[in-house]
């Protein structure tokens, strides 16, 4: 009898630690849920969703924020009852922290600690609220100064979120920051090869914002928004030319092409779709060329050698192929790495739902 128990309770713990977190993506349009299990020498998407809030997210109002927030991750495991849910490793919207590149004195830690408190302080919409940052220094490449990163989030937007979670029976054991779930996401599926060093860039083109994080060897060597280039420009510019709906825009503009296949090629429709976003593709295109040049110029070092698109604009009909001709960098976009067996899930909801399949793949031993 000691021995079944024994080795139910060996099996049960085996089972425990080949399931991974519930990896939670909380986007200002959406909330992005995946959970992966791993399977021999293999890893499983167990089970992703991706809920659209019922309203975008407005930053300056965090406590609607959350409720939003909320009220999507209720719908996205509700109808299948498949998750694995007990511990969380999650994701909050970029646009409710606080993200900048600042440089560090090189040796005194208590005087590092002063200049983020001082950095952060200057941050009018965030000062009422004490907060919670972690920092972490890029890569130093050709540069003489000590740059570095810092993630900045409210201390009660963190609480508030934690006891929902909680409430819901799920404990929220990592709070990660977005550069490290893009790192991560991106060299999932490099192997130890003279390839795995070489710098990528992660290019999360998210509903209401960019970001760019160029990875080596899994880890964020240098970070940058891009400013004014969420997704939902293209949305709304596209939306108005044709009369639609948002909502209806953006299942003509992304994703496979079958249903329209009959009315007008897919090179023709991707072509009219390019023609009436070309304000809003070119400033993404402005900006992301622009990183690329400050790289090439001040951290030769980590030039990336190719681009990986995710996010919702990664879903956009024809994308990878525009950016690799307009930045003049390989690019493509992601999708599960050869150590995953096939899924069911749509590429293009697999694009959205990056980060957050890395971040379940934290709990699961390597």
């Amino acid at each position: 009898m000691i021995s079944t128990l024994t080795e139910s309770l060996t099996s049960a713990l085996h089972a425990s630690r080949a399931m991974g977190y519930l990896g939670i993506d909380m986007g200002t349009d959406c909330v992005k849920v995946a959970q992966v299990r791993r399977r021999g020498r293999q890893f499983v998407l167990e089970s992703a969703r991706v809920v659209t809030h019922r309203m975008p997210l407005d930053p300056k109002n965090a406590s609607l924020s959350l409720e939003l927030m909320l009220e999507s991750l209720d719908q996205a495991w509700a109808p299948t009852g498949h998750w694995f849910l007990d511990e969380a490793a999650c994701l909050l919207p970029l646009p409710l922290m606080l993200l900048r590149t600042i440089d560090l004195p090189s040796s005194d830690p208590d005087e590092q600690q002063r200049t983020i408190e001082s950095e952060l302080s200057h941050d009018a919409s965030l000062s009422a609220d004490k907060m919670i940052f972690e920092c972490w220094r890029e890569t130093k490449g050709d540069s003489r100064t000590a740059a570095a990163s810092v993630l900045g989030v409210g201390t009660s937007l963190v609480e508030e979120f934690a006891g929902a979670l909680y409430q819901r029976g799920l404990a929220c054991e990592v709070l990660d920051g977005l550069p490290f779930a893009l790192s991560r996401a991106v060299t999932m599926g490099q192997t130890i090869s003279a390839g795995a060093s070489e710098p990528i860039a992660a290019v999360d083109w998210g509903y209401e914002s960019g970001l760019v994080t160029v990875s080596v060897h899994g880890t964020p060597a240098y970070t940058r928004p891009l400013r004014g280039c969420g997704f939902r420009h293209v949305i709304d510019v596209v939306a108005k030319e044709l009369g639609l709906e948002p909502k209806d825009t953006r299942h003509l503009i992304c994703g496979s092409a079958t249903a329209l296949a009959t009315a007008q090629s897919t090179a023709e429709l991707q072509e009219t779709v390019f023609e009436m976003a070309a304000a809003p593709l070119q400033r993404f295109e402005e900006e992301l060329s622009r990183t690329i040049t400050f790289l090439r110029q001040q951290r030769p070092s980590i030039v990336p050698g190719k681009l990986c698109l995710m996010g919702g604009g990664a879903t956009l009909r024809g994308v990878a192929p525009w950016v690799e001709h307009t930045i003049g960098v390989p690019t493509s976009v992601w999708e599960l790495p050869p150590s995953f067996e096939q899924s069911s899930h749509h590429a293009e909801q697999i694009r959205m739902l990056a980060p957050a399949i890395a971040l379940s793949t934290l709990r699961i031993e390597s």
